[in-house]
């Protein structure tokens, strides 16, 4: 069996938060999430999503890219609520099994009013 390397990327809340207004955070998100959007749509980006029901703290996600760890670094860094100082990721390396996680027929939202929040 033939081990496929991916990368897991952990999305973490920065510390300290960037002091934006309700419509600002709202709008950041929808662009965190219209950008990962696009990294499905190419094809570097299998899943992204929440993270629900764990305890109060940074932990705010989880994504699985089709690259290296430094790859997925870079494109980490150009998320927009990265650069704005909302969110800090980091990279691993995760092996699987080969074509478990093949792309499937889905896509990502590209934004919270898509998935109504």
């Amino acid at each position: 069996m033939r081990l496929e390397p991916l990368t897991l990327s952990l999305l973490l809340l920065a510390d300290p938060q960037p002091d934006l207004t309700g419509e600002e955070k709202a709008r950041l998100q929808d662009e965190h999430m219209g950008y990962l959007a696009s990294l499905f749509d190419g094809g570097e980006l299998l899943a992204a999503g929440p993270v629900q029901d764990v305890p109060p703290g940074r932990l705010v996600g989880f994504s699985i890219y089709r690259c290296p760890p430094e790859r997925a670094t870079q494109l980490g860094d150009r998320d927009p609520a990265v650069q704005r100082g909302k969110y800090v990721h980091e990279a691993h390396q995760w092996l699987v099994p080969e074509g478990v996680l093949a792309p499937g027929k889905g896509r990502l939202p590209r934004s919270a009013t898509e998935v109504g929040v």
